[in-house]
């Protein structure tokens, strides 16, 4: 056993090696014009035959059932994580196994994942303002709304928001307050990540073909609407990131009043209560951050928009979320039969009383 755990050692600071030699000496192995290129040429050769030696040593250990338990550096524990067996698993390598099987975690993790990419997402579309009637060839509606003559143009970002806040009452329904918070710390952290990338990209030089390589679709210098666009949406990004925080913590808070005070009972009033009063916040705060007051900060961004034009879009922004959210109520019905199903009643029931509980 341990002639193959050597073996298996071996083979693997082959790799290793190997796989350095081609990162290090590519033109050496093009070429094998050097001695070190013609070692690496005759590496590449034996490759197969180390790696066979390296996969048959360990299928052999695994058929005499043994499991390691010594393992001190980086070969063994990547040894140990592939090849030890679930049947005699009791430390914490297998605790990957146990997640991976509950059904609570992975719920969480697909959850949560859903639940960052749609606010991601959202930043960086919310930098166009959309005409909803045009988009569905409708007249104009021209509400007279804060001194403006006002139909539904609306930030592109709307149409995710609301199913954002949707997830959010579907994991405070299961994983309660810190489960939600926990998530909108994560996103914040992904949002202030993509943030910073876009800010140095929009800082790097353009390559000279760059420039003008979208004048023939009207576009006369690709790198200032690069700027212009990813620079608008950074500013998006920083009101959202103060928006969204603000809301999360008001919908946790509402829709755990609520659910206090009717039980299990009314899902659709604490779902569509909370998120109507969460949506009220973060519709006027992005909108002031992002177009108010980001442009008179930054000399990148469009034109600042006057306070009584940010009332307005506001306002509609939140009418449209208002009735979407009403529109989805059956959809939070839905998911949560799709997950009564997934978990079992005991396992829901029991995940709920909890989430109760969780502050």
């Amino acid at each position: 056993m341990r002639l193959l755990l050597f073996l298996g050692r071996i083979a693997f600071i082959f790799n290793l090696f190997f796989i350095a030699c081609l990162i290090f000496r590519y033109n050496d192995i093009v070429t094998a014009q050097s001695i070190k290129g013609f070692v690496i040429v005759i590496g590449w050769l034996i490759a197969p035959v180390v790696n066979f030696v390296f996969v048959s040593s360990f299928i052999i250990a695994r058929l005499f059932k043994k499991t390691f338990i010594s393992f001190n550096s980086a070969v063994d524990v990547y040894l140990q994580l592939h090849f030890v067996s679930s049947s005699n698993c009791n430390n914490a390598f297998c605790m990957i196994h146990n997640i991976i099987k509950d059904k609570s975690t992975k719920l969480f993790i697909v959850l949560g994942c859903f639940f960052a990419a749609n606010a991601l997402i959202a930043e960086f579309m919310g930098v166009k303002i959309f005409s909803l009637e045009k988009t569905f060839n409708l007249s104009p509606v021209n509400l007279a709304l804060f001194g403006n003559n006002y139909s539904f143009n609306l930030t592109a970002g709307v149409l995710l928001w609301p199913v954002v806040f949707i997830m959010t009452d579907i994991i405070n329904e299961y994983f309660g307050q810190r489960g939600v918070k926990f998530l909108s710390y994560i996103t914040v952290a992904l949002i202030s990540y993509a943030f910073v990338m876009v800010f140095i990209a929009i800082k790097t030089s353009p390559a000279d073909f760059l420039v003008g390589n979208g004048v023939k679709n009207g576009i006369p210098d690709m790198n200032a609407a690069y700027a212009n666009i990813f620079g608008q949406g950074l500013w998006i990004i920083i009101g959202s990131l103060v928006a969204f925080l603000i809301g999360q913590v008001v919908d946790v808070l509402v829709f755990h009043k609520i659910k206090r005070i009717t039980g299990e009972r009314f899902i659709w009033l604490r779902a569509t209560g909370s998120t109507l009063i969460s949506q009220l916040i973060d519709s006027f705060i992005v909108l002031f951050i992002a177009f108010y007051l980001g442009p008179r900060i930054s000399d990148i961004q469009g034109e600042p928009w006057p306070l009584n034009l940010v009332l307005a879009v506001g306002l509609g922004n939140y009418i449209y979320k208002f009735i979407m959210a009403v529109v989805l109520t059956p959809v939070i019905y839905l998911v949560h039969n799709i997950i009564e199903k997934y978990l079992g009643n005991n396992t829901a029931r029991e995940m709920k009383l909890a989430a109760m509980n969780n502050r």
